[in-house]
């Protein structure tokens, strides 16, 4: 029941991060002053998540109230990536800790062990997290990102944002999007149904 706009924004290694964070943000201003919609709602999944979370702290920080909500399915957000689930899901689990690690070094065209915390690269830097927009953020139990997107659900409820944290203990990293794949039809309706309930305007 909602407009769908799919943002083919600018990818690594020719644009680096914030890159598509920054398309992301540009896009959202566009169906808001297109009159596309109203009420408009970042989601991504993935490297797609880190873009749609970022693009909502550039709205906040430009003091644009057009971002009502982010969905986050599984946001690939920390580069140190030194979270338990890392260790114990290194491997084995479709997505690896060594496939992310190379993810990393291709968006910030460094190694991120040498890279600072700038909170213009991730939302994982950003220390004052209050005014943005409600959350979903959905993980997956055996996905080596889970724990970063569990404690980033939290930083965003300590900093008074509306969170809604979805985990599934036995999926992987990408299940949601699998086609004819029974858990994720479940998963997929149960989403749906959170973003009619947390951001339908009556």
């Amino acid at each position: 029941g909602s407009t769908v706009v799919s943002v083919d924004y600018r990818l690594a290694p020719e644009h680096r991060m914030p890159a598509a964070a920054q398309d992301v943000a540009d896009v959202a201003r566009w169906v808001a002053d297109a009159g596309l919609g109203s009420g408009i709602v970042l989601a991504g999944d993935s490297a797609g998540a880190t873009a749609a979370a970022q693009a909502a702290v550039m709205l906040r920080d430009a003091a644009s109230e057009i971002c009502h909500g982010q969905v986050l399915l599984y946001p690939m957000l920390d580069p140190s990536m030194t979270s338990e689930s890392y260790a114990t899901r290194e491997t084995g689990f479709f997505v690896t800790k060594r496939q992310l690690r190379f993810y990393w070094e291709v968006a910030l065209g460094a190694d991120p062990d040498t890279v600072s915390p700038d909170p213009a690269l991730s939302p994982w830097f950003v220390g004052d997290l209050t005014g943005l927009p409600p959350t979903i953020v959905v993980t997956a139990g055996l996905d080596p990102l889970a724990d970063e997107g569990r404690e980033y659900a939290g930083r965003l409820r300590a900093a008074g944002v509306p969170v809604l944290h979805r985990r599934y203990p036995d999926q992987f990293h990408g299940f949601l999007t699998i086609p004819d794949y029974g858990p994720a039809e479940s998963a997929r309706a149960e989403l749906f149904s959170d973003i009619r309930s947390a951001f339908t305007k009556e």
